[in-house]
């Protein structure tokens, strides 16, 4: 049951992020009541520029929705071309930004339309399309891009990352082989690696990533190490590569996680009890450390406990893989 319930845990890859927006009503009262009055003084460039402060505002405050409100009221006065194709980006990656990814090629495509040279546009458009698994419009949007830059290193890891995910490995490694004898990124190194360990050639992954902390580009090359020997079962060495991330990023949630995984496999139990309680007191409500939870008392033989943290993971509106997980261990219970 021990060996079934590690496959279980390590099936499970996932990563933490919390947002927390500055409320900005008292500047957002004072500025439209500013272009309140100058529409009505018929002054069309000043109401412009307060509209873009508002926009500049609400982005910079995290209210996206409100901040692509004023792009389309800008956008209703219709500007030149050159105006158009830069609100259209911009309000783009606010629609990104808020999940509304159909929204969000709209509004790229729009900017497209005004300048198939938009490179920002063309940039993120690439990018969301990927997101949303329309992976052949993506790519040759990417081929665009590279077309008008060809050694661009962002379209070159976008179109490689592409690769990756499509399973391509062959042409992934090829982009970012070449890459490398550019100006690579971070990301180079990091997405070339990857294909390396999704071939299970883990020593040139691992190579990959020594190259990159000795290139002295900057990246989180150690997280990546960690995912590496974690795949390779080599779990001492992976907790070693993620404790030096915490070290050096004592609040790195996601880190803390991982470790609690590979400490149980190491037998390091102590230190993994220690790390989900201190996550647990910080994020009570979260499904994935409830189930983290119940999975560590299966391990360890206390059924009783198990059951009792799974049936609250289902109380807590799991995540679909969560949710998979979860009904995968109480399958567990019942061998």
């Amino acid at each position: 049951m021990r060996r079934s319930l590690l496959v279980v845990g390590f099936g499970l890859v996932t990563a933490l992020s919390y947002a927390v927006a500055v409320p900005f009503e008292t500047t957002e009262r004072q500025l439209q009541s500013a272009i309140n009055r100058a529409s009505e003084q018929g002054h069309v460039d000043e109401v412009r520029a307060l509209r873009l402060e508002l926009a500049r505002q609400a982005t910079l405050t995290g209210y996206y929705f409100d901040a692509a409100r004023q792009y389309e009221l800008l956008l209703a006065t219709r500007p030149g071309k050159k105006e158009r194709v830069r609100l259209f980006t911009e309000l783009g990656r606010l629609r990104q930004s808020t999940g509304d990814y159909k929204g969000a090629i709209s509004a790229y495509e729009d900017a497209r339309h005004d300048d198939s040279r938009a490179w920002q546009a063309n940039l993120q458009l690439a990018e969301v399309y990927a997101k949303v698994g329309m992976y052949q419009q993506s790519e040759q949007v990417y081929l665009h891009c590279l077309a008008l830059r060809p050694n661009d290193v962002g379209a070159r890891d976008g179109l490689g990352h592409l690769y990756t995910e499509r399973g391509f490995l062959k042409q992934a490694i090829d982009i970012y082989t070449e890459t490398l004898k550019h100006r690579p990124t971070a990301k180079t190194y990091t997405g070339l690696s990857e294909c390396y360990w999704r071939r299970n050639n883990f020593s040139s992954a691992i190579e990959t990533l020594e190259k990159a902390k000795a290139s002295g580009i900057p990246g989180d090359y150690d997280t990546a190490l960690g995912f590496v020997y974690r795949r390779q079962g080599n779990f001492s060495q992976a907790a070693a590569a993620w404790e030096k991330v915490l070290w050096a990023h004592p609040d790195r949630v996601d880190i803390k996680l991982n470790l609690v995984w590979v400490y149980e496999p190491l037998g390091r139990t102590k230190d993994s009890e220690r790390l989900l309680k201190e996550l647990l007191a910080a994020y009570p409500q979260s499904p994935l450390l409830h189930f983290t939870q119940a999975w560590i008392s299966a391990r360890h033989g206390n059924i009783t406990a198990a059951r009792r943290e799974a049936a609250h993971v289902d109380e807590l509106s799991p995540t679909d893989l969560v949710k998979h997980y979860n009904e995968r261990l109480i399958q567990e219970f019942q061998k």
